[in-house]
């Protein structure tokens, strides 16, 4: 039952997903339609098709002309509960070469959420299976309906059980036509259900009542669902009097009118001629021009630049080309370790093979450019942090959300802002590549005194120090020489320790390296506190 329910959250978040993704085609098309009232109606059914496609398919092109927004509200709300998160299976315990825990699920973080996204999952499922079951119904009914039926010619049958032509079927699709109609309303009406199936409308409208059934939730699917059905109504008008001749146009309204029937609820079948947009139709039949050559060309270019931009996905740019970005020019250049952070433990990983597959892993993670929030770095928890670390002792620090699907910006006094990633498999990817490397396991042993590597005299007390307690406060001390005693909190994020006194004098920047800290003169203040690279063991 478990696993069903696994799969059963997984499909759902990745129907929400793209959902929420084709909502942007849904409003385009609907503002082409509104728009490009005189450019030929099949264009705009063309669109809602590749809507219909949008939504039906799992898979997405990226582009760098995409303008589909990159947040996505699952990450966020829902996402978090169900993705695939890094957690150490168990943390080793100290020794002169433990490995880096393996990616693992981790079921039990969020359990409420869990809870919530799984009874969302199983509303959405049964939303689905009622919407098929109800066409299912009325396809039974009317099949029992037309049970009795004689042929007049082909695929042409002749029925006395109803009052409307349609066309019923999508592998061998039959029209059936109202026994007492003939002469020329009878031809009329064959001319505009011949032109349903020479456009395909017998595929396209069960294909997009299927997206329906998955997108039932989403009111603008509906709305869309609904319009389509006006659409190819009006596409095969047009095309019938565009082959039959202006002078037609009052025949053939006269027909649609005699045919006109009660609309019926959304259904996937049948296509029938008199049922939708009766009023409509007329009017525009009776309006109908030939649309000018340049109307045409223009509609064709606006609709071709909105399926580029609305069907597929930003690009994202990766890790190793944001030269632009806040601490990440010349990041991957002269890489002497790489450390791993989170659930207050850190590792550092020093083997020349071990960082350069890490590396190339880390390079390839792509983001969206652009920022989703901006916020102090204190108000947002970094769950998983790497720290790239240089020869000439700089470094730099990508830091990721719970779910892998945010990167922050890693600044930290500053407003720093969070980017989507693209693929947070491609980070477990980049964690794959450490596992099993030898570490140097660090972090924070509370309660111990650390001293600096400054020896003056032989006395290790005239050394400045610090020492840390469970509860975010420490101590701090100069040396010997000051009586002054720092007090304060700090903050570690499994990699940067940043101690600040409550007296603001002083701001201390260290970086963990093993299980020791190494001081940055550049991040603290003031800068001459200690001497920069001090080590505190």
């Amino acid at each position: 039952m478990g696993g069903f329910m696994n799969s059963l959250t997984e499909v759902f978040l990745k129907v929400l997903d793209m959902s929420v993704a084709a909502t942007w085609m849904m409003l385009a098309v609907a503002l082409l339609r509104a728009l490009l009232k005189k450019a030929p109606r099949s264009l705009i059914c063309l669109m809602w098709a590749l809507t219909a496609v949008r939504l039906l398919c799992p898979l997405s092109f990226r582009s760098i002309f995409s303008l589909v927004p990159s947040f996505s509200p699952t990450d966020r709300v829902i996402a978090r509960a169900t993705e695939s998160v890094i957690t150490p299976a168990a943390v080793p315990s100290p020794s002169p070469s433990p490995s880096l825990p393996a990616v693992t699920k981790a079921p039990q973080a969020a359990a409420s959420t869990v809870n919530l996204t799984e009874i969302l999952a199983v509303i959405w499922l049964a939303g689905v299976v009622a919407t098929l079951i109800c066409a299912a119904v009325s396809y039974v009914r009317l099949r029992k309906k037309i049970a009795m039926t004689a042929p007049l010619e082909g695929n042409i049958l002749l029925c006395d059980s109803v009052s409307s032509p349609f066309i019923l079927g999508v592998i061998r699709p039959k029209i059936y036509l109202p026994s007492d109609m003939d002469g020329e309303k009878r031809e009329l009406v064959l001319a505009h259900e011949r032109a349903h199936l020479a456009r395909k409308d017998h595929l396209l409208k069960p294909a997009a009542f299927a997206a329906l059934a998955l997108h039932w939730f989403n009111p603008l699917c509906w709305l869309s669902y609904a319009l389509l059905c006006r659409d190819i109504e009006i596409a095969c008008d047009e095309r019938v009097i565009r082959d039959l001749g202006s002078d037609k146009k009052c025949a053939y309204s006269q027909a649609l009118l005699d045919c006109s029937a009660p609309r019926r609820t959304a259904a996937a079948c049948p296509i029938a001629f008199g049922e939708v947009g009766v009023k409509e139709r007329v009017k525009n039949i009776l309006n109908y021009k030939k649309p000018a050559f340049w109307l045409v060309i223009s509609a064709v270019i606006i609709c071709i630049a909105a399926a580029v931009c609305l069907l597929t996905d930003p690009a994202g740019v990766r890790l190793d080309k944001m030269t632009d970005f806040a601490g990440t020019d010349g990041a991957f250049e002269d890489i002497s370790s790489i450390t791993v952070a989170y659930e207050g433990k850190t590792f550092t990983v020093s083997d020349e093979a071990a960082v350069k597959s890490a590396t190339d892993a880390l390079k390839k993670i792509r983001i969206h450019k652009s920022p989703i929030d901006g916020s102090t770095p204190e108000n947002r928890p970094s769950y998983l942090t790497v720290c790239i670390n240089h020869g000439n002792g700089a470094d730099t620090l990508f830091c990721f959300g719970k779910d892998l699907a945010e990167m922050y910006e890693c600044g930290y006094f500053k407003e720093s802002y969070s980017h989507r990633v693209v693929s947070p498999k491609e980070v477990e990817k980049f964690i794959d590549a450490l596992a099993g490397c030898e570490v140097t396991e660090g972090g924070i042993v509370y309660g111990k005194t650390y001293y600096s590597d400054t020896v003056d005299d032989g006395k290790v007390n005239s050394t400045p120090s610090f020492k840390l307690d469970k509860d975010g406060k420490f101590e701090f001390s100069p040396g010997y020489l000051s009586s002054y005693l720092g007090i304060g909190s700090y903050r570690f994020d499994g990699v940067r320790l940043t101690l600040k006194t409550d007296d603001g004098k002083y701001v201390i920047a260290l970086r963990a390296e093993g299980a020791a800290f190494r001081y940055y003169a550049a991040d603290s203040s003031p800068e001459d506190v200690l001497k920069d690279g001090t080590v505190f063991n």
